[in-house]
Order: structure tokens, then sequence, then C-alpha cells
């Protein structure tokens, strides 16, 4: 087993080095004398678990892939989903105990199975890294573009003409469902603290949800969307292989498709900078999106 890798102050040492916070503030190239907008860095509030908010909140798991990869991925399991969250301090069990044995909830079953088995499904999640600045990248900041894919359930009707539930995307009878673009920025490299700067609307989603013009979002908060992320962990190494077994299959056959020798590879070898960052997330706003 790979030894636990230093969190330091911003990044899991994965790949490459991440600079020290107090490192060069009073030379020229320091985060000081920065003149890009994003080493403005905002200040982050931690989401307050113990207040009620119109929202949706539950735990979410993301894959980082590699340093540098441009994008990542994820998975948001609303409390409606999870049948508990065991708050167990332990990352992952011992290699040789069963995977679904993991204090993690998310674990014990992947986003394809709790898909088929249970009423509700959890969110796709998929961030883009937006092109800023390299020193904002070295302080842990970055910009996002999240894409939030919720498969929400419509009522149809049996050939009894009985009322039944109907997740979208099933068939037949599906209905397409644009993902949400919720833009965000990320501070603390991978021990992520995600917030969104507000939710852009495309005209064709205008379109589709009715709305007349910008105007009309600028007004009201109706359309609006609020996201943020606070991680409770950082996963590296071989604690990272129920992981990726059982919630990013997808990403792993990728991997393998591309090194056909390496095939019956554990995933984390395959993936050896991947980090998996679990935490807490709240989604809220007034759109008919957040509706199940």
């Amino acid at each position: 087993m790979l030894p636990p890798e230093s969190l330091g102050w911003t990044r899991v040492k994965r790949k490459r080095t991440r600079q020290e916070l107090n490192r060069g503030f009073n030379k020229g190239d320091s985060l000081d004398n920065c003149l890009e907008s994003c080493c403005i860095i905002p200040s982050i509030v931690p989401v307050d678990r113990s207040v009620s908010r119109d929202g949706v909140q539950g735990k979410a798991v993301f894959c980082l892939p590699e340093p540098g990869c441009g994008w990542f991925q994820g998975y948001f399991f609303p409390e409606n989903v999870l049948d508990k969250i065991d708050e167990d301090e332990e990352n992952v069990p011992p290699s040789n105990s069963d995977p679904g044995a993991t204090p993690e909830t998310i674990v014990s079953t992947d986003a394809r199975s709790a898909i088929n088995n249970r009423q509700e499904r959890p969110w796709g999640l998929l961030a883009a890294e937006k092109e800023i600045d390299q020193c904002c990248v070295d302080a842990g900041y970055l910009e996002l573009d999240i894409s939030i894919f919720h498969n929400r359930k419509e009522k149809s009707h049996d050939n009894d003409g009985v009322s039944t539930s109907r997740t979208r995307g099933d068939k037949p009878n599906s209905v397409s469902r644009q993902p949400i673009l919720v833009p965000s920025f990320s501070t603390g490299g991978d021990m992520m603290r995600i917030r969104s700067v507000g939710r852009k609307t495309s005209k064709k989603q205008k379109n589709a949800e009715g709305l007349a013009s910008k105007e009309s979002i600028s007004g009201t908060n109706s359309t609006e969307i609020i996201l943020s992320f606070d991680a409770d962990k950082v996963i590296t190494g071989k604690q990272t292989e129920p992981y990726l077994k059982k919630c990013f299959r997808k990403i792993v056959h990728k991997v393998k498709a591309s090194h056909e020798d390496e095939v019956h590879e554990e995933a984390w070898r395959l993936l050896p900078d991947c980090a998996i960052v679990v935490g807490w997330m709240e989604v809220s706003g007034n759109a008919d999106f957040l509706v199940n």
C-alpha cells in the first residue's frame, strides 16, 4: 500500500508540487503583485449543515483523474437518495475486505445500481476548467463551468389509466432534458470548496423554460441555481480503488481501452495520480430544475 500523501496547503501531492502559502510574497512574481482578477479570491463561507434552507442537500463525490486534466466528473447523492450517510472518519476499508462495507454509503452502491434500484437518481456532475492565469491555478484557485444532469421523474399512465412515476431518460416516452450550466469557482486545490457565481442560461434554454429575455433573469432569482460544495476528505493511491470501480467505471474503461496491455491492472494503478474528493453539497434555487 502506498504511504499516505500529505495534503500540504492546497493540493494532494500527486504529480506536480504546489508552492507554499508564504512563498515569494515579497517577490515580483508573487500573488500580491498579480493583476489577474482571479487572484482576488472571494472569502468562502462554509455551509452550515444545521440550517434549514430551500434546496437539496447531500453527499457528492468527484473523480479528479490527474493534475492539469482540465475537467473532472462527479455524482451528487441527495439525502433522499442516500439511505444512510455513515460519518465514520476512515476513508476505505482494507483492500482484502468487501468494498461494499466501506463507511461511505456512496461506495456501497455505484451510480448505475442507484439508478436501477432506487426511486430517485443521483445527479451527474461534470466540471470543465476555464483557462486562467497559471499563478491562480498554483494558488489552488479554479474557475469552472459545472454541468448538472438531474434526471427527474415524470408522470405517465399505464394501460389501465393508473398514474405511475417514470424517470426522464427511461424508454419508452423518454423526454430529453438539457443539463444546467452553473459557472463556479473553487479554492483549496484538491481539498475543494466550490461556490457558484450565478447561473448562465443559453438562448435555447430560455425559450424552453419560457423566459422572455435577459432582463427577466436579472430581475428575479426564479431561475438562479446556487451551488456549494465543501470537501471532507481527499483520497489517493490504492484507496481510490473502490470508488473508481463503483462510481467511475466509465473512466476506468476508457483508460483500459487505451492501455490494452494493462487491461487486467487494478483501476488505481491505471490512474496513479487520481484523487477522489468526497464532501457535502447543497444545490438551491427556485428553478423547476430542483423539483423531483
